[in-house]
């Protein structure tokens, strides 16, 4: 009976962490991902300080300046990158219409494809805000359907 009870408290806790996640990734979307890079580098910074303390001077060198790289220019690195991605995107997208039978589903495809592609090019820190709202009403409704057991009791 007590294991029962703990798995149902635990399945508690998780659906209001999903909820509470959620609400979190729709609130701050792209913050998220300044929190990550953020961490990230000051992980890497305490992991160099570390190596150095225990004599392992270039592993620890290493790890401070990528530390310091990403915290610094992790925006900068981030947004080439989004840029890249999207005109990566567009030039698949394009390759694939010339390739394709121009059937309606493969023409929406590529279209949305070219979209995504263009998104990204142009302003990704848009889309990357977006995705995490898709994804925070994903957790949302998973947290939700988790707490449905609960209130047909």
């Amino acid at each position: 009976m007590a294991k029962k009870s703990r798995k149902t408290e635990s399945s508690l806790l998780s659906a209001l962490l999903y909820i509470v996640i959620g609400v979190l990734f729709c609130i701050f979307k792209d913050s998220i991902v300044n929190w990550i890079l953020t961490v990230a580098g000051i992980v890497l910074i305490i992991k160099g300080i570390v190596q150095v303390v225990n004599k392992q001077t270039q592993n620890g060198v290493i790890n401070l300046l990528f530390g310091a790289l990403i915290i610094v220019f992790g925006w900068l690195l981030l947004e080439v990158a989004l840029v890249i991605f999207g005109v990566l995107l567009i030039i698949s997208a394009v390759t694939d219409f010339a390739k394709s039978g121009k059937k309606g589903m493969d023409l929406l495809r590529l279209a949305i494809t070219i979209i995504i592609g263009v998104l990204l090019a142009t302003n990704g820190f848009a889309a990357i805000s977006w995705v995490f709202i898709v994804i925070g009403v994903i957790f949302i409704i998973e947290g939700i359907l988790l707490l449905i057991p609960y209130f047909k009791k």
